[in-house]
């Protein structure tokens, strides 16, 4: 597995994964993401992709260089899968599962 670090823009890193199968990449990513604590060391978001990862920071607390080094030590000790509990959660705007059917119905033009 190869992995590939860019800064981007002021407040950016971006890793990127490549060399496995598209699940491979996937897994990696996710394991890489599991290792960031938001909130410590100046992190505000982790967006894990399929095959990237952009680890979002607060420039007035780190810099790119020391969250090169908290990546290269993530991709260094990756959390195991099962270790991962982080989720999100999403929310139905309104209407729930009845909205849901409704915009099922017209996208199938019933």
């Amino acid at each position: 597995m190869k992995t590939y670090v860019a800064d981007c823009g002021d407040a950016a890193v971006r890793v990127n994964v490549s060399g496995g199968t598209a699940e491979q990449n996937w897994n990696t990513v996710r394991s890489i993401a599991a290792r960031f604590d938001l909130g410590a060391d100046g992190i505000v978001s982790v967006i894990p992709t399929y095959d990237a990862l952009l680890v979002e920071f607060d420039n007035l607390l780190t810099d790119h260089d020391a969250v090169r080094g908290l990546v290269r030590e993530a991709t260094t000790i990756p959390r195991p899968l099962e270790d991962i509990s982080r989720g999100v959660g999403v929310k139905p705007r309104s209407g729930g599962e009845v909205e849901m059917r409704a915009v099922r119905r017209r996208i199938r033009g019933w």
